[in-house]
């Protein structure tokens, strides 16, 4: 598979190395499950660029003004 966009890559993506014994292995896509379902975030509104904004600027107040 030919990877043209950094989305494909980083679902692609494998990291050199051992992890501890007994630790499940973590995905990318999962862990950004967990934050958005920390961050009560749903999918929709994640592709919502307006809303999703306005979450962002309320989660990181400061950054990006």
């Amino acid at each position: 598979m030919e990877i043209t966009y950094l989305k494909d890559l980083a679902m692609e993506l494998e990291v050199k190395g051992r992890r501890p014994v007994g630790r499940p292995k973590k995905t990318w896509s999962k862990v950004v499950e967990e934050d958005m379902k920390k961050l009560n975030i749903t999918e929709d509104m994640a592709e919502d660029r307006k809303q999703w904004r306005q979450l962002i600027s309320r989660l990181t107040p400061g950054v990006g003004n």
